[in-house]
């Protein structure tokens, strides 16, 4: 991974594995970044992807996340973004309707809930 542009931060909570990614996600680290969340995602329940410390994210970035979340459905994992409105990547996965194929939370709280149940 690209260490001056993103750092991911991974932290299990229950059943969920939660990754804070902060920084800048583009085409130069979207792949190694996804081979990170992708292997962090084992041995949960799912995947709870926190992006509000983005400051960037392009094309590349939302690629990452669709393929991302295909793969995990695939084997059968859950995935969650947490992007709360007002944050410059809820746009952005709004704009290109990211939002509608992945289900977005306003918090990790949310996110977890969802996934795990109470």
């Amino acid at each position: 991974m690209s260490e001056d542009l993103a750092t991911l931060a991974v932290e299990r909570r229950g059943d969920a594995v939660v990754v804070r990614a902060v920084g800048e996600i583009d085409l130069s680290n979207a792949q190694s970044i996804r081979d990170e969340l992708a292997a962090a995602a084992r041995p949960g329940r799912g995947l709870v992807l926190n992006l509000t410390g983005l400051s960037y994210l392009d094309s590349a970035g939302i690629a990452m996340i669709d393929l991302l979340h295909r793969a995990l459905v695939q084997e059968g994992l859950d995935f969650r973004i947490v992007a709360p409105p007002g944050v410059v990547v809820h746009r952005v996965l709004t704009l290109s309707s990211m939002v509608d194929i992945v289900p977005v939370d306003e918090s990790e709280d949310a996110a977890i809930l969802a996934m795990c149940g109470p």
